[in-house]
């Protein structure tokens, strides 16, 4: 618990829950995950704490949006698409997907303005039961997407059928759903 002044003089103590609440916001599914079992109860916050005052955790990243003066209608082959969808499936949204060809308006680029891409994690009954200190990760990432937890990469697809934004955007933004599991020689 964290000690700080009031304005009155008085000391007050903070529970441990504002400062997970603040720890974990910004922080995608795969790092929530590791923030709330292996981290924050490391750092000693009980368990029964985070299950207690943890409502939910949200994640995001900003995307350029493709030139409204020089987009282009392309045809966005399979593969790619479901290389952005996988491990999920969704049909091949032929027909609006855009690119920016650049122009004097977004200084050749493609892109001009940014966007949000977002992840909302409710935490309901069932997903706070996986908070133990003993969270099997991949336990917990299953029951949250069973409870309805929709990725980054999943919400970036969305962007890219509605044509605000480029496959290429969202694969270089937004991590893939279980992470990074490249094998890493230290």
């Amino acid at each position: 618990a964290a000690r700080h002044r009031s304005g009155q003089g008085q000391p007050r103590t903070t529970g441990g829950a504002g400062n997970c609440n603040r720890l974990c916001r910004g922080l995608g599914v795969d790092w929530l995950n590791v923030c709330l079992s292996r981290r924050l109860i490391d750092l000693g916050v009980p368990a029964y704490l985070l299950q207690s005052t943890l409502l939910g955790v949200m994640a995001q990243r900003l995307i350029r949006t493709i030139c409204p003066h020089c987009k282009v209608q392309v045809d966005l082959d399979d593969a790619t698409w479901e290389n952005l969808v996988a491990p999920w499936k969704a049909p091949n949204p032929k027909g609006t997907t855009y690119v920016g060809k650049g122009c004097l308006e977004c200084r050749m680029t493609g892109h001009m303005g940014r966007m949000g891409i977002y992840e909302t994690m409710v935490l309901s009954p069932e997903v706070k039961r996986h908070i133990t200190n003993t969270t099997d990760l991949e336990t917990f990432r299953e029951a949250a997407y069973k409870d309805g937890l929709k990725p980054l990469r999943i919400n970036g697809a969305m962007k890219v059928a509605a044509g605000l934004t480029t496959v290429e955007e969202i694969l270089k933004t937004a991590p893939p759903p279980g992470g990074d599991r490249r094998n890493i020689v230290r």
